[in-house]
């Protein structure tokens, strides 16, 4: 019984490399006996909704845990919430996760008075990096702004921040949004498809429009201006993120595998 896993969208997919990829995976899917998403795909390209229908596809998240492992400060940045309201970005540096317009935003609100610093902490994509650096030092940003590269204690270090910011516009089931989330951080994502199904605009995050500097500037205003606002999408975004538990994931998987087995001739 084979099962054929799909991690992310395949919508938004702009690399040459990355098409060729996914159109590979049909070959998987052709072979497999039933598909398993962790996002719901009813806005995917046609073909893999096809797919998806005939290998009777189904729907399983991720599990969403935390490292809270003791850490090392970030060098050079503040990490105590009353020096500077602190944005966080955990997740890959790539064109898809949109990290222009988050940065875009920032320097748009430092200049209009805001006492914000922002933390990237990830890898990916070098040439986007170094774009991202040059226009943080081409906007004298450089004691605002500090890139990391990926850390396993990033969960504890996100203790210190006052937002996370997933500015995407393609995702399956981003683990590190809903790991800020049960951490107990207030979050601004995106009004992505695979993201409206799952969540929901001002009761445990806070929606803006993929793409947009304006709608992320706005997002952030809003929360930098109101603490209550915050506290109340940091706890109703933890309650929701604990459902997505080791245990339900397993016991998912296990019904599917026994399925599986019990349908074979």
């Amino acid at each position: 019984h084979v099962i054929s896993a799909v991690r992310g969208s395949r919508r938004s997919v702009r690399s040459i490399l990355r098409r060729i990829r996914s159109s590979m995976r049909y070959l998987d899917y052709l072979f497999a006996d039933r598909i398993v998403t962790n996002f719901n795909p009813r806005q995917e390209p046609g073909l893999f909704r096809l797919f998806f229908s005939r290998k009777k596809g189904c729907i399983i998240r991720n599990a969403i845990t935390l490292n809270t492992a003791d850490s090392m400060a970030i060098p050079g940045m503040p990490v105590h919430k009353n020096t500077a309201f602190m944005i966080w970005y955990t997740g890959r540096i790539i064109p898809s996760k949109r990290l222009d317009i988050l940065l875009e935003s920032f320097i748009k609100l430092r200049k209009e008075g805001l006492d914000l610093s922002l933390v990237i902490c990830g890898t990916g994509n070098t040439k986007l990096k170094d774009q991202l650096m040059d226009e943080v030092r081409t906007n004298a940003m450089e004691k605002y702004v500090a890139f990391t590269e990926y850390r396993e204690d990033w969960h504890h270090l996100i203790q210190a921040a006052d937002l996370f910011v997933l500015p995407s516009t393609a995702e399956g089931m981003p683990n590190a949004l809903f790991e800020a989330m049960l951490a107990g951080i207030p979050c601004i994502a995106t009004d992505i498809p695979v993201l409206q199904d799952i969540l929901t605009h001002k009761t445990n995050v806070w929606m803006v429009h993929a793409g947009s500097c304006e709608s992320l500037a706005e997002g952030i205003r809003e929360l930098y201006r109101s603490p209550s606002l915050r506290e109340q999408l940091a706890h109703a975004g933890q309650l929701y993120a604990r459902q997505f538990s080791i245990d339900t994931m397993t016991e998912s998987y296990d019904v599917l595998y026994r399925n599986g087995v019990e349908s074979r001739p």
